[in-house]
């Protein structure tokens, strides 16, 4: 405790007496305790404003990243799955007996960052083959009039959508339908791997031939959401082959139901206009709306003129969805 000195002196009054007054010596301030108030408080400020910055700036870029590498990520995986069935179809064509359940991670959210930021969570749903939308069918009159068409094994259906509701980065939708993987978001949808494991027209010796393969899931309705690691389980069923002859030619029709018309519409323009040896009046592609509750799906035509040859393989596959979570 400081000690306070105190002193005292004698003062005159007009009367001739004398008194005695105190004085209080004033007190000292302490310079090295205000320096370090000063110093702790800067500080204090400078460590604020550099985790205002990290928090404003930094964490927002380090999101959108996370969350732009996951959905890589996840059209990795969904490659994979496609590259799993087209190997068993493969297979099954050669006359090998089909392996056992394929399994295929797909990880459901984008990783966080502690402290700062929470994990992204993600979201899957399986549709399967009896669900109505989407479907895939092809109509086609071969022989001495008869028609392959969606009443004797020329229709599929079923999907496997990937939902990932980016914080950061823009929100996308993946999707597994007839083999195709397509991406959907804001900007517009593309189809970034194309229908079955082929799809193909040829011309020779004057004949038009189409090679395609299409692929149905057989599965029940489910979705899941969160985070972690779910499993994809696919069993092929039976892959089956056929081809289908018209010596005079005649109209291959694709038809298509799906929510993506934009991206099946551009998939079958940008591929048809590639072959050289057909023009644009051989082949058309027409989408139209249809609304069926809050969602608008697209029913869409491709019909190919003349065509002498089909080459058709049909793959049922089993999927499901694992309920544990690595």
């Amino acid at each position: 405790m400081r000690r306070i000195r105190v002193t005292s002196r004698r003062v005159a009054f007009s009367e001739g007496e004398e008194k005695i007054l105190c004085s209080k010596r004033k007190k000292a301030w302490d310079d090295e305790g205000v320096a370090s108030t000063v110093g702790t408080i800067m500080a204090l400020l400078v460590f604020l404003t550099f985790l205002g910055m990290f928090s404003n700036q930094y964490v927002p870029v380090w999101m959108k990243e996370n969350e732009y590498n996951h959905m890589n990520d996840v059209v990795r995986q969904f490659s994979l799955l496609k590259m799993g069935i087209t190997t068993l179809i493969e297979n099954s064509e050669e006359g090998e007996t089909a392996s056992g359940p394929m399994y295929t991670p797909i990880q459901l959210h984008a990783e966080g960052i502690p402290i700062f930021a929470t994990s992204t969570a993600g979201r899957l749903s399986l549709t399967g083959e009896s669900s109505g939308y989407p479907w895939y069918y092809v109509t086609f009159p071969y022989g001495s009039g008869d028609e392959f068409n969606d009443t004797n094994g020329a229709k599929v259906g079923g999907s496997l959508e990937f939902y990932g509701p980016n914080r950061y980065f823009v929100q996308q939708t993946l999707a597994f339908e007839n083999g195709a993987i397509i991406l959907n978001q804001t900007e517009g949808e593309t189809v970034l791997q194309g229908a079955g494991m082929t799809f193909k027209v040829e011309e020779f010796g004057g004949e038009l031939r189409v090679k395609m393969t299409q692929i149905s899931m057989k599965s029940m309705n489910k979705t899941v959401g969160g985070f972690g690691t779910k499993g994809i389980s696919t069993t092929l069923d039976y892959a089956s082959y056929a081809k289908f002859t018209n010596t005079n030619g005649g109209d291959l029709t694709i038809s298509i139901g799906s929510k993506y018309g934009s991206a099946w519409s551009s998939y079958f323009t940008t591929l048809l206009s590639s072959y050289p040896f057909l023009t644009t009046s051989d082949w058309s592609v027409s989408s139209s709306p249809t609304v069926i509750g809050s969602e608008t799906f697209y029913d869409i035509t491709v019909t190919i003129e003349d065509v002498n040859l089909l080459e058709h393989t049909r793959a049922l596959v089993s999927v499901s969805i694992a309920d544990i979570s690595i």
